[in-house]
């Protein structure tokens, strides 16, 4: 069934994201609004993919009774806190660390910009049609804080000669 498409989840921030989207999911798809039975099975379901300090959390507090309650508890303990315009400015003033290669510079930009998109998923009163616009530009974004912040290091990492 499809139950299996979700992760278990451990209270790490960087997967809360894929957990609460499988579970939207199911939730989405499965749950009928006329039949308890079913809700109150994919919400034990959901309770047993957590693990760690997750299910520490969740337990058996039985005020946590929808899926909706589950994911505003797991967001506000293990999401990230900061808005969107917080993450932005540490995307736009993110620099290479002195003797960071720029490999490594080039993934802590993808983490600051895979947060955005986090974020901007999950805003239901922003339109699709601006997530698309917002997301190409933190990808424009981060590609030229790339360049521009590795250009001298690029020089000191690689020889360049000309053909």
């Amino acid at each position: 069934m499809y139950v299996d498409i979700v992760p278990k989840y451990d209270g790490i921030e960087s997967s809360l994201s894929s957990f609460i989207s499988s579970c939207d999911f199911l939730f989405d798809n499965f749950s009928n609004s006329n039949d308890d039975i079913l809700k109150a099975y994919l919400l034990r379901v959901v309770q047993t993919r957590l693990v760690d300090k997750a299910q520490l959390l969740i337990g058996c507090r039985t005020e946590l009774n929808t899926w909706e309650l589950i994911k505003d508890s797991l967001t506000n303990t293990f999401g990230d806190n900061r808005s969107i315009e917080c993450i932005e400015q540490d995307l736009f003033i993110a620099k290479s660390n002195k003797n960071e290669h720029p490999l490594d510079f080039g993934r802590r930009l993808q983490v600051l910009r895979s947060q955005l998109a986090q974020k901007l998923s999950s805003d239901v009163a922003l339109p699709r049609e601006h997530k698309l616009i917002h997301f190409t530009h933190y990808e424009n974004l981060c590609l030229k804080n790339f360049h521009l912040r590795t250009n001298r290091s690029n020089s000191e990492h690689y020889k360049i000669t000309p053909t």
